[in-house]
């Protein structure tokens, strides 16, 4: 199985109070305001967030491997290279585009926004290693589709207890956060074969081990190790 990596190379940001963006030389979407301060935060976890109605980003005191993280959807093990600053740095940032965008579209920008405010530059790679296929039981799911309306903010959380169990939430998540969430918990690669495009409720329950497989009680959801056939001499 092949595992996926991406080498990266970075500068110093040309940090500004508020300034518009710089025009793109490709149709790659960009946000019409950005403003990125060096955060007056010591410490504390970074919160990063993309409005749902696709009108904001904001980050507050998140590094540039947090940003490059939730901007691509891919786990911290998965960024090879960069500068020590991109870990030790921490930054607040409030961007906006001039009209609502798509989550999707949301993302690409704040991939813009790196490329050109931080001077990313970023390659795809591959690897043998193991991955997971996250996939659907066959009796269905019984995952809560989010209602809109309803704290639309995207939001993931976890914790850990003494017996060695993980317990996670997902407010209005789709199964892109699932599959970073997942590839950041066990360290491989995660495949999403679930088909399913809607944004949910979710609650996961489960404790992330070595083993073949692993199933999610409350969803349904199957997280496991595909089976490789053996190609005949």
């Amino acid at each position: 199985m092949q595992r996926t990596l991406y080498p990266i190379s970075i500068a110093l940001p040309a940090i500004a109070s508020v300034l518009a963006q710089d025009p793109a030389p490709n149709p790659r979407p960009t946000f019409d305001v950005a403003s990125i301060r060096p955060s007056k935060l010591d410490r504390g976890w970074p919160d990063v967030r993309f409005a749902p109605n696709g009108t904001r980003f904001t980050a507050t005191n998140a590094s540039v491997r947090r940003l490059i993280m939730r901007a691509y959807n891919i786990a911290d093990w998965q960024i090879l290279g960069g500068p020590s600053w991109m870990d030790s740095g921490k930054y607040d940032i409030d961007a906006r585009p001039d009209h609502p965008v798509s989550g999707d579209d949301l993302h690409a920008m704040v991939r813009s926004l790196l490329t050109y405010r931080f001077k990313l530059t970023m390659r795809r790679e591959t690897q043998e290693g193991s991955l997971y296929v996250l996939s659907v039981d066959q009796a269905g799911t019984h995952i809560k589709t989010h209602e809109p309306g309803v704290n639309d903010q995207e939001t993931h959380g976890a914790t850990g207890d003494s017996h060695g169990n993980r317990h996670a939430t997902f407010n209005n998540a789709g199964m892109s956060l699932l599959v970073f969430f997942l590839a950041e918990e066990t360290g491989r690669d995660v495949i999403d074969k679930t088909g399913l495009g809607d944004r949910y409720d979710l609650h996961w329950t489960t404790r992330l081990c070595a083993t073949p497989s692993m199933w999610v009680p409350t969803s349904r959801l199957i997280l496991s190790i595909p089976r490789v056939e053996s190609s005949p001499p």
